[in-house]
């Protein structure tokens, strides 16, 4: 199936001319209104044209247009309607009105002229999430501008303690791509409001293709969230950072007065047999990414924020609202702009109008590659169900699941086919749900502050040492808790933001992490990408009584790992021979330099994670 080129929808600028294009196939006339500046007040409305074979309306304005406030009024046979743009690309505050932008105008100083960032090989790939508010909204952050794109932007914040916080800290962990949660412009926030007074994680769609004005340091000026964010993803870039941006197709937040409705009724969402919304978002529609100009809109826009925007990555929420086809077409013309553009998703089964062999779902994840899926059968291993919270993962006593941690190591998933392990997205804590400190803690109330804390560096290095691609989110790897919070999104800041102070007080568990990092990068066999080499490199020594190990073998290196998920220090017998070990809890860093030493058996800490390597047996 062939994308067909783009109908030039939306605005575009020319310094002597703007041609304004709108698909509103039912609509009997269409005007341009055109506002005053910094007023409600019309300025002109102008007939467009409307090509019936395509029912494209259209109008080009002569002159220099930069600048122009807009929206369109439709007339369907009895009333006008006034809608957004679905293809503004900048918008006034609360995203009510389109803006014609120039966007030769919007960039930050030497943007585009920043070196090429080298290629990853597969066990250099890591990736990190946050939000852009949460991040540096603490005063301990020590940045200016705590909270917003520019507050993420910048370098030098210090915690209390002097360590360093925001830009720097994301620079000095080890990571490759940052994750951004979503950044174009949601509905729920009051961006007029300083300071703000409302909070939300921005899975509420609004306009797909502008950034959210909330995280702006002025969200009146069109422009100015524009400049920010593209500030935001340079500064991350300019550190070696990759950014993937979380974006949200699969529903909208209010479809009844959303462009997609008021401009084409009834096509861009789905319906059930009854003739009612389809509800497989949970939150009152679905898009039908499967129709022609759905489809479209999605290639268009993800093609924007790539070529405007310079995004690395997609990460797709609720992914399995989508069908198949269009994620293979939306691979096949992100590759074709940017060949090394990464993608992965949310593959839950979600849709009851869309059939399940035509999902991007995990189960059909084979039929997808190119995109990864994170892998939920991970985390409830690592750390349990969260559905039942006394219901024990490996890392805490969980025994009875040593067989699948180890498999899941391995990444092998039970009645699932993949094309790659890199398919696999092993995490083990995300945005939504409990952070694993507070499933910890609630999983059993009298556990230690120390306990938590190993079961929280377990957890940590079964993402990053295991197959697949590891996934940590903000604060994970300090013990962040949201007080017992399952779903934050419209919590206050005081529960969603990251606590520097937090951070240096487990200054330990984050320099164990950076140890787990450097040390996949260290050993390629870490993270293949292809289950052939794990099959001929991996051997699973034992999966039994909450003990895991597995070694690792080719050419002249032999790795052995083991992991301890219960309360007991227990022994691993060795054959006799040279060894080093490189990882030992959180009591031994991580050294390239280690020694080697004769050894017949290797301890293994109560919740931890050990780390050697043998003599290659040739």
């Amino acid at each position: 199936m062939a994308y067909r080129e783009r109908l030039d929808l939306g605005a575009h600028y020319q310094v002597d001319q703007t041609c304004f294009s709108l698909w509103a196939p039912k609509a009997k006339a269409c005007q341009l209104i055109i506002y005053a500046k910094d007023s409600d007040q019309v300025a002109d409305r102008i007939s467009m044209t409307k090509d019936r074979d395509s029912g494209v309306f259209s109008l080009t304005l002569k002159g220099d247009c930069h600048g122009y406030i807009y929206r369109y009024a439709l007339y369907n046979g009895r009333d006008w309607i006034s809608t957004m743009d679905p293809y503004a690309k900048a918008a006034t505050v609360n995203g009510q009105r389109a803006v014609v932008v120039d966007f030769s105008r919007t960039n930050p100083d030497h943007w585009g002229k920043e070196e090429p960032l080298p290629a990853l090989a597969s066990h250099e790939i890591l990736i990190y999430e946050l939000s852009v508010r949460d991040f540096t909204q603490d005063p301990a952050s020590g940045v200016k501008n705590g909270g917003y794109y520019l507050g993420l932007a910048q370098s030098g914040g210090r915690s209390p303690q002097g360590m360093a916080t925001g830009l720097n800290y994301l620079a000095e962990l080890g990571i490759s791509h940052v994750q951004l949660m979503p950044v174009f412009d949601f509905q729920t926030i009051d961006e007029s409001q300083r300071p703000r007074k409302s909070y939300n994680w921005g899975y509420d769609p609004q306009n797909y293709n502008l950034p959210e004005g909330s995280l702006a340091s002025d969200p009146f000026d069109p422009i100015c969230r524009i400049r920010e964010l593209k500030a935001l993803i340079q500064a991350l870039h300019q550190k070696g950072l990759r950014v993937i941006m979380d974006v949200v197709y699969n529903h909208v937040y209010r479809w009844e007065d959303h462009p997609f409705h008021l401009t084409a009724p009834g096509y861009f969402f789905r319906f059930d047999l009854s003739g009612q919304l389809a509800n497989g978002s949970w939150v009152g529609n679905e898009t039908a990414s499967e129709r022609e100009k759905m489809r479209q809109y999605m290639i268009d826009s993800l093609r924007f924020w790539v070529e405007e925007y310079h995004i690395d990555g997609f990460r797709f929420d609720l992914m399995g609202l989508h069908d198949l086809a269009t994620m293979r077409l939306i691979r096949q013309e992100l590759t074709k702009i940017k060949p090394d553009i990464f993608l992965l998703g949310e593959g839950w089964k979600m849709s009851q109008v869309l059939p399940p062999a035509y999902a991007a779902t995990l189960e059909n994840a084979g039929q997808l590659p190119g995109y990864a899926f994170f892998n939920d059968q991970f985390r409830k291993v690592v750390r349990g169900q969260d559905e039942d919270l006394k219901h024990k993962g490996f890392i805490n006593g969980g025994a009875e699941l040593s067989k699948a941690m180890g498999q899941k190591l391995l990444g092998q998933l039970e009645g699932i086919s993949l094309a790659s392990p890199l398919q696999l997205i092993q995490y083990s804590e995300v945005h939504d749900s409990y952070t694993l400190f507070d499933r910890l803690k609630e999983a059993d109330p009298s556990a230690s502050l120390e306990q938590i804390k190993r079961q929280q560096a377990l957890a940590l290095a079964l993402g990053v040492l295991g197959q697949g691609i590891p996934f940590i989110h903000a604060g994970q790897e300090f013990m962040r808790s949201k007080t017992g919070y399952r779903d934050s999104y419209n919590l206050p800041d005081a529960i969603n933001q990251v606590d520097w102070q937090l951070a240096d007080c487990h200054q330990d568990l984050i320099q164990y992490v950076k140890d787990l990092i450097r040390l996949r990068k260290a050993f390629p066999l870490l993270g293949q990408a292809s289950f052939d080499q794990i099959e001929r490199t991996a051997q699973l020594l034992l999966a039994q009584d909450g003990l895991v190990g597995i070694e690792y073998q080719a050419e002249d290196t032999r790795i052995m790992l083991f992991f301890n998920g219960t309360s007991q220090d227990k022994a691993y017998r060795l054959i006799s021979g040279s060894y080093r070990v490189l990882l030992q809890g959180m009591s031994l860093a991580y050294s390239s330099e280690a020694p080697w030493q004769d050894l017949d058996q290797i301890q293994l800490p109560a919740y931890s994670a050990t780390v050697i390597q043998g003599c290659f047996k040739g």
